[in-house]
């Protein structure tokens, strides 16, 4: 799959190019166990802004790039070579070692090593939204919202969630978006 990518004024950025597995043989309970959506809901998003916003906490984004890439495969799964890409022997194919876009199982792989990595760092998903972790200190919170490969952090203070950013960073390539200063309101 290949994507061109544009600034706001419609300015060349870059551009993108993924291998994306055709889905159409993938079969439940015999490739894939089970699919998830890594959508955080829309309350949950509304209710820890709120929160961040009244309290005059600060709000980070940042954006995980090729976040799938970071999932394990569970099972084995093997994969026709890509146009273009053919040897002489027609009947080679790719034997995937990593998950790549266009698997069912991509997002819930992505999601089990995202989760044992906060974990490491002290946070714990909720119960209410499994896209929702919070760590909880004598001295702070931080709640970190999932929304695909975009994550948001907020803090009764900002000086911790740099260390967080940099912990994420030794564990994959992300991109600082932004910081909100609440201060505002």
């Amino acid at each position: 799959m290949f994507k061109i990518k544009y600034n706001v004024d419609d300015s060349l950025q870059h551009h993108k190019a993924h291998i994306v597995t055709k889905r159409f043989h993938e079969q439940p309970s015999f490739d894939y166990s089970e699919t998830f959506s890594l959508v955080v809901q829309q309350t949950t998003i509304h209710i820890v802004l709120i929160v961040a916003l009244s309290c005059y906490w600060s709000i980070h984004q940042i954006n995980i790039n090729n976040n799938f890439l970071y999932g394990d495969l569970g099972e084995m799964i093997l994969m026709v070579q890509p146009p273009r890409f053919e040897t002489t022997d027609r009947f080679r194919v790719c034997k995937l070692h990593k998950v790549i876009y266009g698997l069912k199982q991509a997002p819930r792989s992505w999601f089990h090593n995202l989760t044992a990595i906060l974990s490491s760092f002290g946070f714990s998903s909720t119960k209410s939204d499994s896209l929702l972790f919070v760590k909880f200190h004598k001295s702070y919170t931080m709640m970190i919202l999932i929304y695909i490969d975009d994550i948001i952090i907020t803090r009764t203070s900002s000086c911790d969630i740099q260390a967080l950013i940099s912990f994420l960073h030794q564990h994959f390539a992300l991109k600082y978006l932004r910081r909100f200063i609440t201060s505002w309101i």
